[in-house]
């Protein structure tokens, strides 16, 4: 176990919120890539000692604003005696909130946040909000107060004032180290996102959230699920078909062995994306905390943003040459998408051109020639091309046809 204290150099990113012309978004790239992950239950020593079971959940949660404690409030409703082991404490006058000079935060009981669990609570250790969501098939971050999910990733604003005397807002997506819990960030006896020890992830920390994973599947429908295991060790892979596309059995559950290699226990699962959204959840080991989301749906052409023109939409021509346009289309995961039919229509000057009927080749492309030969008595000189796509995924050209270009 190594916690480097040492500032170290820091890569940022900043750009415009494309949401919000005045806010500027400023990320942390050097945090936000690495491979940072929780580790409660898995080797997190706490930031206390004396609650080595507790992680960093012995303050209680300090709530963002009125909305975050009114969400949690709804799913603090939800929840059960085997699912919450202080459930009776918040039944009290005391109820499940405190103040804190003058801040209202989920309340401390037993040394810890109300809602944390102990190891010897028959409904397992850890939150009782993320094991709800996870019962009801929910994010956890849609359960707990803000600062539990987002923590150690910090959130902050600041003003950048300009010469010209405008100014924006600055949203500032960093680390949340040590110093930013205040002068008790110091006295901490552990913490891990200055850890060697939490950097174990095979992912970087923008592609994962609040220890669950996400899995967007289409173009193969064979996942590859991969754990550290000690090698030769038999691990129980437990699989929930949420939506019943793995088994044809909504909320089927059942149980395989694999043996680990190498240091890994692998699975894989294949699966026939549908059109709606499936849900697989694979569970490796004993911990219920310890589980991977697949979330897809079949691949499909379906809005204006899943087409592009290739090249220019507006052309210059002389009169009688030809001119070739062409464009792409990829699906809702941004794959190019081959076999999508594409008629393609002429109005203006070359009206009298039949559609042409086509389908996107391999790599999602249409193309289309046009030769100006105009009938007799046309006096138009500009042509509209259409490429009509899956649904609304269409795309426009404009061939102004000129008696000549000059050169350079």
């Amino acid at each position: 176990m190594t916690e480097i204290l040492k500032e170290t150099p820091r890569t940022w990113l900043e750009f415009i919120d494309p949401d919000a012309a005045g806010t500027l978004i400023k990320a942390d790239l050097t945090w936000l890539t690495s491979n940072w992950e929780c580790i409660f239950g898995r080797g997190c020593k706490g930031v206390e000692k004396t609650n080595p079971n507790d992680g960093c959940c012995i303050h209680g949660a300090h709530f963002t604003e009125a909305a975050d404690k009114k969400r949690v409030a709804k799913w603090v409703k939800k929840l059960t005696p085997d699912i919450w082991e202080k459930q009776e404490h918040a039944k009290s006058k005391k109820g499940w909130t405190e103040k804190e000079d003058g801040v209202e935060k989920t309340r401390v009981v037993g040394g810890a946040c109300i809602f944390m669990n102990s190891p010897e609570f028959a409904g397992g250790q850890g939150c009782a909000l993320h094991k709800l969501a996870m019962v009801k098939g929910a994010k956890p971050l849609e359960a707990k107060p803000d600062v539990c999910w987002q923590l150690p990733i910090r959130r902050s604003y600041e003003t950048r004032e300009f010469e010209d005397d405008t100014d924006y807002q600055v949203i500032v997506i960093e680390e949340y180290k040590r110093k930013n819990w205040g002068e008790g960030g110091h006295t901490m006896d552990w913490y891990c996102s200055s850890d060697t020890d939490a950097h174990t992830a095979t992912d970087p920390v923008y592609d994962t959230s609040a220890g669950v994973w996400h899995v967007d599947y289409t173009k193969s429908t064979t996942v590859g699920i991969t754990g550290a295991a000690t090698t030769a060790d038999v691990v129980a892979v437990t699989v929930t078909d949420t939506t019943g596309d793995y088994t044809g059995l909504t909320g089927a559950d059942f149980t395989t062995y694999v043996t680990a290699a190498s240091s890994k226990a692998t699975f894989s699962i294949t699966f026939a994306p549908s059109a709606v959204d499936d849900e697989v959840r694979v569970y490796m080991g004993t911990d219920s905390n310890n589980y991977i989301r697949l979330l897809g749906k079949a691949a499909s052409v379906s809005a204006a943003a899943d087409s592009a023109i290739e090249g220019t939409a507006t052309v210059r021509a002389v009169a009688g040459s030809s001119v070739t346009v062409s464009a792409i289309w990829k699906d809702q995961f941004k794959v190019v998408a081959a076999n999508q039919a594409v008629a393609t229509s002429v109005s203006g000057r070359n009206s009298h051109l039949a559609t042409v009927n086509s389908v996107t080749d391999a790599n999602g492309r249409v193309t289309y020639k046009i030769t100006d030969a105009p009938l007799a008595g046309v006096t138009s000189t500009s042509d509209t091309i259409t490429l009509n796509g899956p649904s609304s995924a269409d795309e426009t050209f404009t061939i102004n046809w000129v008696a000549s270009i000059a050169a350079g």
